[in-house]
């Protein structure tokens, strides 16, 4: 039998509910602008960025006309002036299987750019690890460095891996070896000193993989 008592119980349930609901809410947005800004705040309300083809045109022409070897044919101030809506675009051209390497690695430095500027690193953080795996080393360890700007640690075995590559780095200004790209950017985002020596990296890694905290732009443990 239907009793009053039990209306009440209901009704009290379902505020207790949307107090949680409510509550968590309140979380995610304090989280998002005391981590990101408001910027990020904004960001995160709106969305991901959708794609639009003449984006993706504008985009793919300040990505052409990079060389491929001087980095400030590379115009990133242009997809800047973009703004956001350029993300989509150049995920698509990072992604499309007849980008040359070079366009590959020019999309990654302006999606990184973007991130950093817009704040909005969960936008382009995917598409950056997606990078890791690209089959092109040049692009595998800009992403690894790039990745880890962005607070994940995903790019620091991607490095630890080419540690023993003496190949050029292309493009790089100066010009340096990959391993000592490698070695710089891995020293820089955690302040440790084993240069190019890869098993003492490895060791480090492994000991500590699972406690790396990102925090005032360095990784530590």
């Amino acid at each position: 039998m239907y009793r009053y008592g039990d209306r009440n119980i209901y009704k009290t349930l379902f505020f207790i509910l949307l107090g949680i609901v409510i509550l968590i809410g309140l979380y995610i947005v304090i989280f998002k602008y005391h981590f990101f800004g408001l910027s990020g705040l904004l960001s995160f309300l709106k969305g991901k960025p959708t794609f639009n083809e003449t984006v993706y045109n504008n985009a793919l022409a300040v990505i052409s006309n990079f060389d491929g070897v001087d980095i400030h044919s590379l115009k990133l101030e242009e997809l800047a002036a973009i703004g956001e809506p350029a993300i989509p675009a150049l995920a698509k051209i990072l992604e499309d299987e007849n980008s040359t390497a070079d366009q590959r690695w020019a999309a990654i430095m302006g999606l990184s750019d973007l991130g950093h500027r817009l704040n909005s690193s969960r936008n382009v953080l995917p598409y950056l690890i997606k990078a890791l795996e690209d089959t092109d080393v040049n692009v595998r360890v800009t992403a690894a460095t790039l990745v880890m700007s962005h607070g994940s640690k995903e790019g620091i075995p991607v490095l630890i891996a080419q540690l023993e590559n003496s190949a050029i780095l292309k493009p790089t200004e100066p010009p340096m070896p990959i391993n000592s790209y490698c070695a710089e950017s891995l020293a820089f985002y955690t302040t440790q000193t084993y240069g190019i020596d890869k098993t003492q990296w490895q060791s480090w890694w492994d000991t500590n993989k699972d406690k790396l905290r990102f925090e005032n732009g360095k990784f530590t443990a």
